[in-house]
């Protein structure tokens, strides 16, 4: 899988390299001077290995952005924990009898209250009048983690700041008439479990079978103002079942956070305590080790490209002499002949970076997409950095071995050629 990947990653590097030298050279402003017209066109001397180049620098700058990118997405998603009044402290598994004073143990140590909602657990039974071993023999249709899994759901009569109902709308209970119950579900559930709005549901909760309908579809950003729920009853129909609750806070001060865990476990040893905080960090951390590693490799495919370079510079050795020679002929100074030089390997180490920097955009693109299904999150000045990086080792390496082809005198390649 993964030479096959690297394969398709190396085709398309060479197709993109080939289209950039391609409207390079089509579109290149005919007014331009001179010395920027002759160092693009020596990008296309014989024997230049131009393309090989850009696809072998490209490739580094291509891992490099792409895990760029990969990381910038997926830390995105959870990067909610440094948003201004947003909750990185869940306290769950409160029992109703403790719900009172886990609330008041917050307020104490001047914390906010963001969230104190119930959870009940449930499962499915039927969905549109079909029951759940019915639907699991069709293996064509509904996931059977979607069929069999435990449900937590909650109950209220309004959305949260992470939630959009994008299509029906929220409807109340009315008391007495049980085909009144209408619940709202997240739109990634309502796509797996293929319900339309007023379609019917049947849940059982902890041996009491309920009727409900879908009234609603929610859009939830996830990572903000947790916990979010698949399902939400309206109030009224949940509240004698066995529950528990799950409060939100914002926790800034370590020392305070300290204080008010030593609390809870004093006063409620059954909570628990998440520290988002903590996830976050660990996260980062996670990816900074693994993108070292990659990173690390992916140097060695800028290295490979600059090691060809500096090869495909000695190859044309006397070639490059015998032009200067003309140029000089011709009337070019030294300084002129060096900013050639320099120009041409600019461009190169842009057509490399630019080269695996639209491959990477498109690749980072899809994997966060389809592969691990969150929002596409590009850091700009970071990838500025490391196309700046490539275009300045593309130059430095280029000149430096070519420093003795631009010196050389005249009189001197002649003599040599005679």
């Amino acid at each position: 899988l993964f030479t096959v990947g690297l394969g398709v990653a190396l085709g398309c590097l060479s197709l993109v390299a080939t289209l950039l030298l391609w409207i390079a050279r089509k579109y290149f402003p005919v007014r331009a001077s001179f010395l920027w017209r002759h160092a693009l066109s020596n990008l296309f001397r014989p024997n230049n290995q131009t393309r090989v180049l850009m696809v072998a620098i490209g490739l580094g700058a291509f891992i490099i952005s792409t895990l760029n990118i990969i990381q910038n997405s997926l830390l995105n998603q959870v990067e909610f924990t440094g948003n201004k009044n947003q909750s990185n402290t869940i306290l769950f598994d409160i029992q109703p009898n403790q719900k009172e004073g886990v609330v008041q143990l917050i307020k104490e140590h001047h914390l906010p209250v963001n969230q104190v909602v119930p959870i009940i657990t449930c499962r499915l039974k039927e969905v549109n009048g079909r029951s759940v071993e019915d639907l699991q023999k069709d293996t064509t249709k509904i996931p059977e983690w979607a069929l069999t899994r435990e449900y937590r759901v909650t109950y209220r009569d309004s959305l949260t700041g992470s939630e959009e109902l994008v299509e029906g709308k929220l409807q109340t209970f009315e008391k007495g008439k049980r085909d009144s119950v209408y619940v709202t579900i997240s739109k990634g559930m309502h796509e797996t479990l293929r319900v339309k709005l007023g379609d019917s549901l049947v849940f059982d909760v902890q041996g009491v079978f309920v009727k409900v309908k879908v009234a609603g579809i929610r859009e939830i950003n996830w990572p903000k103002d947790p916990p979010n729920f698949l399902f939400v009853f309206p109030t009224g129909v949940l509240e004698n079942a066995p529950q528990i609750y799950v409060a939100a806070t914002r926790v800034n001060d370590p020392q305070v956070a300290s204080r008010f865990q030593q609390a809870l476990v004093r006063d409620f040893s059954n909570v628990s305590l998440i520290d988002l905080r903590l996830i976050l960090s660990t996260v980062s951390e996670l990816f900074g080790k693994i993108g070292l590693v990659v990173r690390f490799l992916a140097l060695f495919s800028i290295i490979t490209g600059l090691v060809v370079l500096a090869g495909a510079v000695v190859n044309s050795k006397f070639v490059r002499m015998k032009e200067n020679v003309l140029l000089r002929t011709i009337g070019a100074r030294t300084s002129q002949i060096m900013r050639i030089t320099l120009i041409e390997y600019g461009y190169l180490g842009i057509f490399s970076a630019l080269t695996g920097m639209i491959l990477s955009l498109g690749g980072g693109w899809v994997l966060t997409k389809f592969f691990f299904e969150v929002e596409f999150a590009v850091n700009y000045p970071e990838l500025a950095i490391i196309t700046s990086s490539v275009v300045f080792l593309t130059v430095f390496i280029g000149w430096f071995n070519s420093r003795e082809v631009i010196s050389t005198p005249p009189l001197q390649v002649l003599r040599k050629e005679s």
